[in-house]
């Protein structure tokens, strides 16, 4: 992988020293300003052609977060490096699944995790870096998260800890004793933290959409039969594939790992083309943009061009890509990210006889 070389290469340099904010804020804003640069040519290329370069050209999320590594792994005890260290997570969270280097034990997120348990967890940021652990669910992240909302002296950060608690028993399943405990955290998120800001929402809108989805978007319930348009400017209905098992994925070119989710979700394509199995995507990217995605064969399924972000915000969606799995009934059985999870649904889905 482009970006464990990337790391031995540092390494061999003498480059692994104890970094710094500076170094670190200054990777953080050229990976804002090259993602705004690409989005901006993806935007303006004139052919599907150059499209498809352009997109095969997109920054790669990986290398910027082995570069920020490099600047936090030796200071893993300082305070600065908590805004960093969320970053890092949200932005690469591939990389952040990955063990630092061949003879470590822990992965860049196992390492994040433990500095947090040992000693940033009664610090200012450490709420908003439990959210950030949020990006990869992870079972093991509930210890820490616990820990900070009991810990930490200061209410906001309780609040924010309380919010990712409940993110993170979303993935335990919908057993009565699970709801119950993430009711009582969107509670306490919201009587403590409401106002606190996790990225361009607030914690009270946060806890508000998973209130919502609990009762609407959970395993069990039929899906919202959502309406619109497809980039043809075709109608297109969600209940127009009921007798199908449906994959409905929310996606957008510039979503953390856009190039290797794409790639997941082609390979499901064809290995269910022969299958009673529709593949629909939901996006908020430029419709021309989406267009040439499209006729260049970046993009092979069928997408609802959701400009206006409306069906995306129907179904409460933070983070993308994010996968709702249908029965053939319309029926919600599997919420996550694009894998071998959704993979294994769509299989046990699709052995079911109709009606069955």
């Amino acid at each position: 992988m482009r970006f464990f070389r990337l790391i031995l290469m540092l390494a061999a340099t003498g480059a692994l020293e104890a970094g710094s904010p500076r170094l670190a804020e200054q990777i953080r804003s050229e990976h804002h300003h090259a993602m705004q640069r690409w989005a901006t040519q993806l935007r303006v290329a004139a052919s599907p052609e150059e499209q498809l370069r352009v997109w095969e050209q997109r920054p790669d999320a990986n290398e910027f977060g082995a570069r920020m590594w490099t600047e936090l792994r030796e200071s893993l005890r300082e305070e600065w490096i908590l805004p960093y260290a969320s970053w890092l997570l949200e932005t690469a969270p591939h990389f952040a699944s990955q063990k630092r280097e061949a003879v470590s034990k822990r992965t860049v997120e196992e390492e994040i995790r433990r500095a947090l348990d040992v000693v940033h967890f009664a610090k200012p940021g450490a709420g908003r870096l439990c959210l950030s652990l949020t990006a990869l669910p992870n079972s093991r992240s509930l210890k820490v998260v616990t820990k900070v909302q009991e810990k930490n002296p200061v209410e906001v950060e309780q609040g924010q800890a309380a919010m990712a608690r409940a993110l993170l028993l979303r993935h335990l399943g919908d057993d009565p004793q699970v709801m119950r405990e993430r009711l009582t955290h969107l509670r306490t998120a919201i009587i403590k933290a409401a106002d606190a800001e996790v990225g361009d929402v607030t914690v009270a809108k946060l806890a508000g959409d998973e209130l919502y989805a609990i009762k609407n978007l959970a395993k069990g319930r039929v899906a919202p039969d959502v309406a619109g348009r497809d980039v043809a400017g075709t109608a297109l209905k969600l209940s127009d594939y009921r007798g199908k098992v449906v994959v409905l994925v929310f996606w957008s070119a510039n979503m953390p790992d856009a190039a290797r989710a794409v790639d997941i979700l082609k390979k499901l394509r064809t290995n269910s083309a022969d299958k009673e199995v529709a593949l629909l995507g939901v996006t908020t990217d430029n419709e021309q943009v989406l267009r040439q995605l499209k006729a260049n064969g970046t993009i092979p399924w069928r997408n609802f061009a959701d400009a206006d972000g409306t069906i995306t915000k129907q179904f409460r969606v933070r983070n993308r890509p994010l996968v709702y799995v249908l029965d053939r009934e319309g029926v919600i059985q599997f919420i996550g990210s694009p894998g071998s999870f959704v993979d294994l649904a769509v299989e046990a889905l699709v052995a079911e006889k109709p009606g069955g």
